[in-house]
């Protein structure tokens, strides 16, 4: 239909409007319509609009560009993440027991937008969905801020403009804006409620709206609690003097109302007090009272300006990122509340603004924890204060237009210094990268049964996107009962730990001690390191960012049982630099005891120590003109000193030496170990291996003897000799080895057992010792345990059926000696050492394992038995073996 042209007395020409009620009449949209409004707006504030549309584009560019590569995925992100979808997919309020440290309403609103998104369907992940998210509320937040300061310095663009500016390009507001934080969903909260309780038109809808969303944002994040103040002064200011008691208990109702129910919630669930305690002195269930005494009990007190405070600490940091938005909106507040006072009455919210600054302030400054995250919330308004300074100055110099463009100059210039002094990693750095390839490799390489404790960034993704079913957050692997269940409450059957800044920080503090007991028993697999700004130092347990990630596996219990006893021993037997002592024997120092630290030194990947005990045996008991064997020992004097006590080797130790050496060489290549490893079993073959007879030997001791040698049967170390072959291959060591064997069989054969001592001639004729070493020569001694050990590692490491045959015609032998010992700790070891070659599958394998070993030692320790010196040694030597062996040959170890 067209309009109907209608000629006026003056000639002109109008067109008629089309009759109220038809269907091209805008009267089928109600009067005042939110569309008639909107457009209004739009065409009589056109230039504003066009203000707020850039002002937007710049925030949504500033916080949008990298937003998925910086920053580094924080672990309270996941743990907000997990907990909606906990929400959305289980109707539960966690993925854990949930404990009250937060109310739910945050993360509820992260499960309806994952249902609104389809959970990672549209952005992939739940993470990338959750910072999009983060992208819409910061653009929301930014646009509410600009109402709220254009109506707190009526109608200042200029005051609402460099408030988003600073809100939207302040490193330190991005750096905390793209993690899918409480904090984020809060503040956009409480902006929107100021939003409504400043609204021009005074109705009681809008008091009713404020104080809902103001609840709402207080069951997001509880601290926004403390903006409350600023809340009851705006109602009270802006309301007519007749309703303002009216109107402030209206709001605290309203608002009131939403907040109690949090508490509703659990006293009806029984939640909600203090819960009696269990046989072992811990409560039946989570309560809000314990919760919250937890909460406000967290941190040593001390005052702000303490160098050690906490808030002290963070303002530090803070201002690392962006000094400009703390030291400018610091004085910005103090000069506002100056200012505040002189104009209340022209800017009635203006010092509503103030309280909220200082109510906040007094939050951080209350002297207890300060989280670094507790600055989010702060932000926004530090940037209004200093807006509404830069606008109202603007205000006062209106009247001069000379002034006015200086100042407008000299604000842009100001802005961009200050622009140059600030960092730009924020839209250039990647700290995800680490953080993915770590999940990848756990993807390819972990079974997704696996144990793992983690820094929760990874629960997102392991757990909801990828079908791991024990992974947990490292909190709730250390105190979550439900979780302690999944690995019997016994850190060692934890298999993985996935390392982060965030979980160093927290074994620092000890709040997390089985954390740290995994760290240091654990193993690294995966180190993602590349680029990161962090500044490291593990075994002091300092990161200082979060853009790296390790992944550990834990130690077989075998093996932290090795480095615990390992641990021990060193603290116990091992002085000075490098001087293995045996306390019950006047701390008499032995080549063998050097030897043995050296050899345990290169099996627990300790170059200090072996580097230590090495040095401190060429030192002081390398004395031998002829040759670099060691002298056999170091004894202490009743004046307390220490002098050689005879300048003679033991062969046995030296040969020990010499593989220790290579196998040091071996894990330590830069070092000079293998060189010296030559000499050394250059000079032990010439000393220490004759030939008699024609078969090989290995003497006691290089003391020069020619027509009778003396020999320790129990220093037959075939094992040993097998790998010092891929090392000295020019030596005949395969005849060494079977040699031996043939004369340990012809020991056997001659005295019923193997001699503690035997003698050889020249000829080769084997005999008696007991003429030099006296009656107990010819016995199956304490001394000839070692000979069980040799032989048990040399069947189990490389199959020989040899030592099976020998050990099973030393049984009666075997039998013997502990019937003598009484079953000594250490012999029972050696036991178990003969009865893992001879009869593996016997149940007395298990018991005497149960009750000598496993009912002796101290866990937490280290210390065997009694903590004697010999017992600690053959403790380790038996679960060394384990260690080597594949996992199914191994004991297993309770």
């Amino acid at each position: 239909m067209h309009a109907t042209k209608i000629h006026t007395a003056k000639g002109a020409t109008k067109r008629a409007t089309p009759a109220k009620g038809s269907k091209s009449s805008p009267a089928h949209r109600p009067a005042n319509s939110l569309f008639d409004r909107v457009r209004d707006f739009i065409m009589t504030h056109h230039k504003e609009v066009i203000l707020v549309v850039v002002l937007l584009l710049v925030s949504g560019l500033s916080h949008g560009w990298n937003m998925l590569h910086y920053p580094y995925i924080e672990n309270d992100e996941a743990t907000y993440t997990s907990r909606a979808w906990a929400f959305t997919h289980e109707g539960d309020l966690d993925v854990y027991t949930y404990r009250y440290d937060h109310a739910p309403v945050g993360w509820m609103f992260i499960g309806l937008w994952h249902l609104l998104t389809g959970g990672t369907a549209l952005f992939g992940s739940y993470i990338t969905s959750g910072r999009v998210l983060m992208l819409l509320l910061h653009l929301g937040s930014a646009f509410l801020l600009y109402v709220l300061t254009k109506r707190i310095t009526n109608g200042n663009k200029l005051a609402a403009s460099v408030a988003v500016i600073i809100f939207s390009l302040s490193p330190l507001a991005l750096y905390f804006q793209r993690r899918i934080l409480l904090d984020n969903i809060m503040t956009f909260w409480v902006l929107m409620s100021l939003v409504l309780a400043t609204q021009p038109h005074h109705k009681l809808k809008s008091y009713f709206w404020s104080g809902i969303l103001f609840g709402v944002a207080v069951l997001t994040k509880l601290n926004a609690i403390f903006f409350a103040p600023a809340y009851l002064y705006i109602i009270w200011s802006r309301a007519h003097k007749a309703h303002r008691i009216h109107a402030v208990l209206y709001w605290c109702f309203v608002a009131g109302s939403i907040i109690g129910a949090f508490f509703l919630y659990a006293l009806l669930k029984g939640e909600l007090f203090q819960a009696p305690l269990d046989a072992s002195g811990n409560p039946t269930h989570v309560s809000v009272v314990e919760t919250f005494k937890l909460q406000l009990s967290r941190g040593d007190f001390a005052w702000p300006w303490q160098a050690d405070s906490s808030l002290r600490q963070n303002i530090n940091s803070w201002i690392l990122k962006d000094w400009f938005v703390l030291l400018g909106g610091a004085f910005a507040t103090l000069a506002l509340t100056v200012v505040a006072f002189v104009t209340r009455k022209k800017y009635i919210y203006l010092p509503g603004l103030v309280i909220l600054l200082w109510a906040y302030l007094a939050f951080l400054g209350r002297g207890k924890l300060v989280i670094d995250l507790y600055i989010v919330p702060f932000i926004p308004f530090l940037a209004a204060a200093v807006g509404v300074c830069i606008g109202l100055l603007g205000d006062l110099l209106k009247g001069n237009k000379t002034l006015r463009k200086e100042f407008y100059l000299l604000l842009a210039c100001a802005a961009i210094l200050i622009g140059f002094t600030l960092p730009y990693r924020q839209y250039i750095g990647n700290e995800t990268s680490n953080q993915q390839q770590a999940i990848t490799w756990i993807e390819q390489n972990v079974p997704k049964d696996a144990i793992i404790a983690a820094d929760n960034y990874v629960y997102p993704y392991l757990a909801l996107e990828k079908g791991y079913t024990n992974v947990s957050y490292f909190f709730s692997t250390e105190y979550d009962p439900e979780v302690r269940k999944s690995y019997q409450d016994d850190w060692r059957n934890v298999e993985y730990l996935v390392l982060t800044h965030e979980v160093v920080e927290q074994i620092k503090t000890g709040t997390v001690p089985k954390m740290r007991k995994l760290l240091d028993h654990a193993v690294l697999m995966a180190d993602y390191r590349e680029n990161t700004s962090s500044y490291l130092d593990l075994p002091k347990y300092i990161s200082t960012n979060g853009d790296w990630v390790q992944v550990y596996k834990i130690k077989p219990r075998v093996d932290i049982v090795l480095q615990d006893s390992w641990q021990y021993f060193k603290t116990n037997f091992i002085v000075d630099y490098g001087q293995v002592i045996e306390p019950a024997n006047n701390g008499l120092t032995t080549s063998q005891g050097q030897a043995s630290a050296m050899l345990r030194a290169v099996e627990q990947d300790d170059e200090p120590t072996f580097q230590g005990v090495w040095q401190w045996s060429k030192d002081h008991i390398r004395y031998r003109n002829n040759d670099v064997l060691l002298s056999w020992k170091w004894e202490k004097g009743e004046d307390g000193t220490y002098t050689l006590g005879d300048t003679n080797n033991v062969c046995g130790a030296d040969q020990v030496i010499a593989y220790s050496l290579f196998r040091a060489a071996d894990k330590w290549p830069s070092s000079t170990y293998e060189a010296e490893a030559r000499k050394h079993v250059s000079d032990w073959w010439s000393k220490c291996v004759f030939s008699a007879g024609g078969r090989l030997y290995v003497d006691s001791s290089a003391d020069g003897s020619r027509d009778m040698r003396l020999i320790d049967p129990a220093d037959f170390r075939p094992a040993m000799y097998r790998y010092l072959a891929t090392k000295v291959p020019d030596l005949p060591w395969s005849q060494l080895i079977d040699d031996g064997y043939a004369t340990t069989n012809a020991l056997v054969s001659l005295f019923g057992t193997v001699p503690t001592w035997a003698n050889v001639s020249a000829g080769g004729r084997i005999s008696s010792a007991a003429g030099i070493m006296g009656s107990g020569a010819n016995d199956f001694s304490y001394d000839s345990m070692q000979l069980i050990r040799n032989l048990a590692i040399d069947n189990q490491l490389h199959n020989d059926p040899r030592p099976a045959e020998i050990l099973r015609r030393l049984a009666p032998s075997v039998e013997s000696l502990g019937i003598a010992l009484d079953n000594a700790p250490a012999y029972m070891v050696a036991y178990l050492f003969y009865l893992q070659v001879v009869d593996p599958s016997s149940a007395i394998i298990n018991r005497v394992y149960d009750d000598t070993i496993h009912a002796s030692y101290e866990s937490e320790t280290g210390k065997w038995q009694d903590g004697d010196y010999y017992n600690q040694v053959w403790f380790w030597q038996w679960h060394a073996l384990q260690s080597q062996l594949p996992v199914e040959s191994r004991y297993e170890i309770k």
